[in-house]
């Protein structure tokens, strides 16, 4: 015999939601007192959403760009009653449960010597038509080596926002030229560090008028 031969496919199998049943015992005794055994532990005392649930929300929406009024159409062809209002509400429970990790996250961030940062624009929905609002992300690393990226939402590209995550930190802070850092590089801060990708453009730029 001759080794196997051997191919690969990539196939794929749709997610499902399971639907969970749990019963609690329940006993009397002859006294009259009732006894009812522990209630799972659940995100939310009586909510109908598991963690994996609420997680994939967030993964969806916020790692797919997948809107909520979509997830709802899927969830609804799942058989699953879940509107969007009510995938709102999960959304923001998760948020909400996150809340003192991603707090933790920006302190351990701020508390590093090197931190890179960066800010892009994104549309947000108004009544009357979309307004520009800005994320800002700062990355770093742990004093084991881990990577860790902080996100903030702002409304606008003020220096506000650096100067909130990042305070009175020292170390090397490592953006490109907007002058919404300029209040956290100063000589009792952050030293500021360029960035190579911002000052290539410059090269390529010259390189028009040069010949």
């Amino acid at each position: 015999e001759l080794s196997d031969e051997v191919s690969e496919e990539y196939e794929y199998v749709p997610a499902k939601v399971v639907r969970r049943e749990h019963r609690r015992q329940r006993k009397v005794c002859s006294c009259g007192c009732f006894a009812v055994g522990d209630a799972p532990v659940r995100v939310i005392e009586g909510g109908l959403y598991g963690p994996g649930l609420h997680a994939h929300v967030a993964v969806a929406k916020c790692a797919d760009s997948i809107p909520l009024d979509r997830q709802a159409k899927a969830f609804k062809r799942a058989a699953v009653p879940m509107s969007k209002s009510t995938l709102c509400d999960v959304f923001h429970r998760g948020a909400a449960l996150l809340g003192p990790l991603a707090y933790r996250v920006l302190q351990l961030v701020a508390s590093s010597s090197h931190v890179n940062a960066d800010e892009t624009s994104l549309k947000v929905q108004q009544k009357k038509e979309c307004r520009r609002a800005f994320v800002w992300d700062f990355i770093a690393k742990d004093e084991e080596g881990h990577m860790m990226v902080a996100y903030r939402f702002s409304p606008d590209r003020s220096g506000k926002t650096p100067i909130e995550v990042l305070g009175e930190s020292t170390g090397v802070l490592q953006v490109d030229g907007y002058t919404g850092y300029n209040q956290v590089t100063t000589p009792k801060k952050r030293k500021r560090a360029g960035c190579w990708s911002h000052a290539r453009r410059k090269f390529f730029e010259a390189i028009e008028t040069a010949l």
